[in-house]
């Protein structure tokens, strides 16, 4: 993460020093009581992987093109979501503590999940009658079972958002707070996207490594809540019936552990690599290289 104000510099003289760029503001007033500061603008490129269970709800179903209604003798279950996503990040320092940026990717991704159909409630809703020997073939197919079909949901579109982070250390000990907001807008018609919300407190240490640059290493946690609406039609065994459905997916847990590492190599370069996960059902892998001016 960018750590902002708060890290002493040990290696230049605090009289000697003059920030020569328009942000963030007061910065010259920092550097005057002896803290160092990153430059100001910023460009990266960052990539995420994340798997995640999600909770299923607001399940509407139709059948064979007609109106969709709540049944609750259709069941989801085992939805979990993969999703990728490539990131063009631009960002500023407005002051010595508070960072803001936005970004703008291309994510990709699927969802899989079960469906479970009780046939005693299928044909109910369709009011077929399996005393009538005209009905014999969907009878067999539907009464007293219960019918699994797997299906998966592929998508893909484009994210953008903003954020900012709060940041700030002592003695090579940090602490930063990014917070952001993002929408997706979805190439595909099964997959409606919703807001992303998301925080990572982190708190770690930065080791001053001379000609090697710094090496920050942190721990913390991660909040993200999305949704998405799902839509699509399954085609029912042996019958002509087809189902349609809507679903409102979410994901499961909102919280899990960081762990990751930010390397400055110079004062314009940097690569970071963290990981999402240790409880919770959502895992995640972020990698992004960073350039200052």
């Amino acid at each position: 993460p960018n750590i902002g104000f708060g890290i002493e510099d040990e290696y230049e003289p605090v009289s000697q020093r003059t920030w020569d760029h328009k942000l963030p503001f007061m910065a010259q007033k920092v550097i005057d009581m002896g803290y160092d500061l990153p430059l100001p603008y910023g460009l990266k490129v960052l990539y995420s992987d994340i798997e995640q269970d999600q909770v299923l709800e607001g399940l509407q179903v139709g059948f064979s093109g007609g109106e969709k209604e709540p049944f609750e003798w259709v069941a989801f279950e085992n939805a979990i979501s993969f999703s990728e996503t490539y990131q063009a990040i631009g960002d500023v320092w407005v002051l010595p503590f508070l960072n803001v940026f936005a970004f703008v990717g291309d994510v990709k991704g699927d969802v899989t999940l079960d469906v479970f159909l009780e046939g005693n409630g299928l044909l109910e809703q369709k009011g077929i009658d399996c005393s009538r020997p005209g009905n014999l073939v969907i009878c067999r197919a539907l009464q007293d079972q219960l019918i699994e079909l797997p299906i998966e949901s592929v998508f893909s579109g484009t994210n953008y958002g903003a954020g900012f982070n709060l940041a700030g250390g002592w003695k090579g000990f940090f602490f930063t707070l990014p917070v952001s907001f993002s929408w997706v807008d979805m190439d595909t018609t099964d997959v409606e996207g919703g807001a992303i919300v998301s925080a990572s407190p982190r708190a770690g240490h930065l080791f001053k490594m001379g000609n090697f640059g710094n090496l920050g290493l942190f721990v913390g946690a991660s909040y993200l809540d999305s949704d998405l609406t799902a839509t699509g039609s399954l085609a029912v065994p042996e019958t002509d019936v087809t189902i349609d459905y809507t679903v409102e997916q979410s994901n499961t847990d909102k919280w899990n552990g960081i762990v990751g590492a930010n390397w400055d190599i110079t004062r314009r370069w940097s690569v970071m690599v963290e990981y999402n996960g240790f409880f919770g059902s959502r895992e995640s892998i972020f990698a992004a290289v960073g350039w200052r001016f």
